[in-house]
């Protein structure tokens, strides 16, 4: 079995060993002489990559053309896209043009994020990579959620609701996609004992999901929370935390499940959100007219439209 270290340095290995098969390939590669099954995802001798482009004919038959853009890889050159790679990554050789759409829908970017794509296709990762850094962090959400998924689902282990202790059930999502709830009764010693049930809300493309330590804590849950309630909406400092670029860009299960409770109220999370920065903002403007110090942190955050544009990894 790989140890930690070694599963590591596979991207690494993998770019260093896909540069020195290509580049001994000693062909000098010119994106306009490329066909239209090899141009997509090509670069050329210059660092710089292919793309097709497609016009049509007076005939009125298509033609495909492959040209030279002006967006450079790194540390890439002469490189010609496998077959392996492109199917790994959820690619299409036809794809026109060089896009970041696909970073936006999450099945293509589970692929981009499984290890057969993302430890062993350098080339694809690049481009993603700056696609995604190009579109600033409303598409790295994207991405983050799509790994969180894979990592989610690749534990391989199914989870019951009825089976989680008091600890884990709080905030987790069972197997079957719905979310689990903490429950509290009294024995007849008059001890408390709690339970984990499984509730009747679903959760949005979330499976298999205990929350971590570290989105209880920026979001500002308690794992012994009972039941499922939307209570804390009504706390200005609960919300503050929900909204804060902690826990809104990186605990997609939280904000998922605050986003359908808010709603369930009639509230539009995202505008709540809002509401919060800007009340902070006019806050610290009248702190700071009066000459006193500022009462606490104000976030820049963008905050999407839909909850799962707003999640991120959780640790391995």
């Amino acid at each position: 079995m790989a140890s930690n270290s070694g599963l590591k340095m596979l991207p690494a290995l993998a770019l260093a060993m896909a540069l020195f098969v290509q580049s001994s390939l000693g062909e000098e590669i010119a994106c306009e002489k490329l066909d239209k099954d090899a141009c997509a995802f090509a670069v050329s001798s210059s660092g710089k990559r292919c793309v097709l482009e497609k016009h049509v004919k007076r005939s009125g038959q298509e033609a495909y053309s492959c040209a030279t853009s002006e967006i450079e890889a790194d540390k890439l050159k002469n490189w010609v896209e496998t077959d392996q790679c492109i199917k790994a990554c959820g690619l299409d050789r036809k794809s026109l043009g060089i896009s970041s759409d696909l970073l936006l829908d999450l099945s293509s970017t589970q692929k981009l994020c499984s290890p057969q794509c993302y430890d062993s296709c350098p080339n694809i990762v690049d481009l993603s990579f700056n696609l995604a850094a190009g579109e600033g962090l409303k598409m790295l959400p994207a991405l983050a959620l799509a790994m969180a998924l894979f990592v989610q689902s690749s534990l391989g282990e199914e989870i019951a609701c009825e089976k989680l202790d008091k600890d884990a059930c709080a905030f987790a999502v069972s197997s079957s996609g719905k979310r689990c709830v903490l429950e509290k009764h009294v024995k007849r010693s008059g001890q408390d004992a709690y339970s984990c049930a499984t509730s009747e809300i679903e959760a949005d493309k979330l499976q298999n999901w205990v929350e971590t330590d570290q989105c209880i804590k920026a979001c500002g849950l308690d794992r012994k929370s009972l039941g499922i309630s939307s209570d804390s909406l009504l706390d200005l400092s609960s919300t503050q935390k929900l909204c804060s670029p902690q826990c809104y860009d990186s605990c997609p299960n939280v904000v998922d499940l605050f986003f359908n409770l808010a709603a369930g109220e009639g509230v539009f999370l995202p505008k709540l959100c809002e509401a919060q920065v800007a009340n902070a903002r006019r806050g610290m403007s009248e702190v700071r007219s009066s000459g006193t110090a500022a009462p606490g942190p104000i976030y820049s955050v963008k905050y999407t439209a839909t909850p799962y544009s707003a999640p991120a990894m959780p640790p391995y």
